[in-house]
């Protein structure tokens, strides 16, 4: 009876290039949820209420994050995965960019719904928590679309999806770790709202610059 080939043990080395995705990750995930902060902070101006803006903020993300992650996640199977991320990380590194005046912008309809339509009370407050959440929208499906692709790319590297996804998941959350401290307590405090959004978005642009097709091995 013909023995049957022993699984061999992964191995301990990384691919070449797949070290600098996982610090493309890490970069990526910091910007994240450094960007979340920072709107929080503008939301919560807007919104007038603090709880209203945390419930906007999350309720978006989650959700961004959960249909980009569905809806790229299939992408990813259909497309080269670094063209995929490098367009992922572009988009949100240019919203980002332009997010300080689009929400700035938006106080222009929130007017409206309180002048124009003569909301009050409750039905003002929804309006704008709808507005508000349809602004945030877009960037965190682009958000929820990069681990799916980085994993995917990661996945052909090592031959193990399930290495790949615990290593693009672990960089990634990571990153987001290190900006949920340094946001609040550093950063905004000491360079401002839009400064911080600003070194975000450029973090997703490095990534959008650095991560060229040898970093998927």
């Amino acid at each position: 009876m013909a023995r049957r080939p022993e699984a061999r043990p992964p191995s301990a080395t990384l691919p070449p290039g797949s070290a600098l995705l996982l610090v493309l990750l890490v970069m990526s995930g910091f910007a994240g949820i450094a960007l979340e902060i920072a709107w929080f902070r503008k939301l919560h101006l807007t919104l007038g209420s603090e709880s209203y803006s945390v419930a906007l903020v999350l309720a978006a993300f989650m959700t961004g994050l959960g249909l980009g992650s569905f809806l790229f996640g299939r992408l990813a199977d259909r497309m080269a995965p670094i063209v995929l991320y490098r367009r992922l990380e572009l988009g949100i590194g240019l919203f980002g960019l332009a997010s300080p005046f689009v929400l700035a912008a938006s106080t222009v309809p929130y007017g409206l719904l309180r002048n124009g339509l003569h909301l009050e009370g409750g039905a003002l407050m929804t309006g704008k928590f709808a507005l508000s959440f349809l602004l945030l929208l877009p960037p965190t499906l682009l958000m929820g679309g990069t681990l799916p692709a980085a994993a995917r790319g990661l996945t052909a590297a090592f031959e193990s999806r399930g290495r790949a996804f615990a290593l693009a998941y672990g960089f990634n959350a990571l990153g987001a770790g290190i900006a949920a401290i340094a946001a609040p307590f550093f950063l905004l405090p000491r360079i401002g709202l839009a400064a911080t959004v600003f070194l975000a978005a450029s973090f997703n642009l490095a990534v959008f610059v650095f991560a060229r097709g040898k970093v998927f091995g």
